[in-house]
């Protein structure tokens, strides 16, 4: 989704397409709906996969995670249409200070996923293993 969004945005501020601006804020907030369960999900993984054992890539998901839900808020935030933009009487809206902002956080935003991914990667193909189950755990 993220990267659809910033894809859909640019173009709709490139060649003025009202639908694909919509189409855009409609995937954005489809990203930020779907950041909570996704972290949940992955919160419950950890938790079953690793034992909840403290490791570096774990934290930095968690930190990215939260860092990725604040700025997909302040990205929908910044993306909403101004005023000009509402009245039709916008000449160029790629150059307003809001847009250019809200693309730098889009592209950030997009980073952000791609550094998660980069970090669940590591966790599933590379580095970390998951420990064996313990004895007690499987005790009855």
């Amino acid at each position: 989704m993220r990267p659809a969004w910033v894809y859909l945005k640019n173009v709709s501020l490139i060649f003025r397409r009202a639908r694909l601006k919509l189409t855009a804020w409609h995937c954005a907030v489809l990203a930020f709906v779907s950041v909570v369960p996704t972290a949940l999900f992955g919160y419950m993984d950890w938790r079953e996969k690793f034992n909840g054992e403290w490791m570096s890539a774990i934290i930095i998901k968690m930190i990215l995670a939260g860092v990725l839900f604040v700025c997909l808020f302040a990205g929908l935030m910044l993306g909403r249409a101004g005023e000009a933009e509402k009245q039709g009487t916008a000449t160029a809206p790629w150059r307003e200070p809001r847009a250019i902002a809200a693309l730098v956080l889009y592209a950030a935003c997009t980073g952000i996923v791609v550094a998660l991914g980069y970090f669940g990667g590591s966790l599933v193909y590379w580095t970390f293993r998951p420990l064996p189950p313990s004895p007690l755990s499987t005790a009855t």
